[in-house]
């Protein structure tokens, strides 16, 4: 009998440890999914490149498109030039609005860390 217990306990602590592994990594899963995907309007996906070269873009906001007419401007920018134009915002918010630029098909990222620079994407 006390055998028994032996088991039934063991296979609890099993199917318990089972259970909080795969919990454990539905979870990770789920936040990888969401770092993934950059929170793009489904307006702006569905407006693309060419409405967004021919006019201004009601679903992304004036600092986006001021970044956009810069790009669209020279061709390609830094986060030298992004700091310059918008000196009152963080590097990471300018890194975030970029993302939404190139999410839209209108930017391409090159390079990484500090040697990062986009590319506009001719529409």
């Amino acid at each position: 009998m006390g055998e028994e217990r032996r088991k039934d306990n063991g296979m609890g602590i099993i199917i318990g440890l089972a259970g909080f592994v795969l919990g454990a990594f539905l979870i990770k899963k789920i936040i990888q999914r969401k770092q993934a995907n950059i929170s793009v309007p489904k307006e702006c996906k569905e407006i693309g490149p060419k409405k967004l070269n021919e006019e201004k873009v009601l679903d992304i906001n004036p600092r986006q498109q001021m970044i956009f007419d810069m790009l669209k401007k020279n061709g390609k920018v830094s986060a030298k030039d992004l700091t310059s134009l918008v000196p009152s915002v963080s590097s990471r918010t300018l890194r975030r609005d970029m993302d939404v630029l190139v999410g839209l098909g209108v930017a391409s990222q090159k390079g990484s860390t500090k040697s990062t620079y986009y590319k506009y994407i001719h529409g």
